[in-house]
């Protein structure tokens, strides 16, 4: 019996880690107005993507911390 408790806590510690990583790839896919809804694969799209490299200077962001991180690492 002690077996059994001891791997439902493992099984529940490990969904509750693995689980956020699906509902993130889900989020990231639908749009904004459907990111709570309760429909697990509601209609997908790459709209946030297009916004994220063409309105949110997503490439200037990233190699200011590239450059910030490979500073740090010289220090």
């Amino acid at each position: 019996m002690r077996k059994v408790i001891s791997h439902l806590g493992l099984l529940f510690f490990c969904a509750v880690v693995v689980l956020p990583i699906p509902w993130m790839v889900r989020t990231r896919l639908v749009p904004e107005y459907l990111s709570y809804s309760t429909e697990i694969l509601p209609d997908l799209t790459f709209e946030n993507y297009i916004a994220l490299f063409t309105t949110k200077h997503f490439g200037t962001n990233y190699l200011n911390s590239i450059i910030v991180a490979v500073g740090s690492m010289i220090i």
